[in-house]
């Protein structure tokens, strides 16, 4: 699932995420987007991927995901470990930042350029989560968000504008191959600017 939130009026920007994770009985692959054109399936994500255990840049062009570099998370989660990502965008450069468990702040992990034609637009922030079968690992606990409208260095960190909660299925739901799962989820913009809420089935 998928939703993304706040206006498509700059390609400038970062997005921010704390990641929980809980256990490891399944699969599970959060991660925060930047520049979502959901019409033609484009974005730019930073994904904790649980099989790896890998924070992934990755973009998603006309439907086509792939890996753009990764960084080896130090040591195997561990029930109740948190850490933090944020995906920057500015021009064709993009950054990730991982602020791992103890850490006091963040630490630059990737910084790569992304040219595509497709990801250079204005677009939404997000959130993404795919699990498979058994319990999720990686969850989302928190999502912040903040406009920055010229290239330059990473932006000072201010209050978190952006909330976004998947209300249903709870957390530890499990469910029967081919059994219809319906998503449902709060979410709330402080400053106004949240015009919709997209849901994603893999890229589609």
């Amino acid at each position: 699932a998928a939703m993304a939130s706040g206006t498509s009026s700059t390609p400038n920007y970062y997005v921010e995420s704390k990641f929980y994770f809980r256990n490891h009985s399944g699969y599970s692959a959060p991660a925060v987007l930047a520049r979502i054109d959901s019409t033609n399936s484009n974005w730019i994500e930073a994904r904790v991927d649980e099989t790896s255990n890998q924070v992934q840049l990755r973009k998603n062009v006309g439907g086509t995901n792939s890996i753009v570099s990764s960084y080896e998370l130090p040591t195997a989660p561990s029930s109740g470990n948190a850490l933090w990502v944020k995906l920057e965008v500015s021009g064709t450069t993009v950054r990730v930042y991982v602020k791992l468990p103890g850490d006091a702040d963040y630490t630059l992990r990737m910084s790569n350029t992304i040219s595509d034609a497709a990801l250079q637009s204005s677009g939404r922030a997000g959130l993404y989560f795919s699990f498979a079968t058994g319990n999720a690992g990686w969850v989302v606990s928190e999502i912040n968000g903040v406009s920055n409208g010229a290239s330059g260095p990473t932006p000072t960190p201010t209050p978190s504008s952006l909330s976004v909660n998947i209300t249903s299925p709870i957390s530890n739901s499990t469910f029967e191959y081919g059994t219809t799962v319906n998503i449902t989820a709060d979410a709330a913009d402080s400053n106004g600017n949240l015009t919709q809420v997209t849901y994603f089935a893999g890229t589609q």
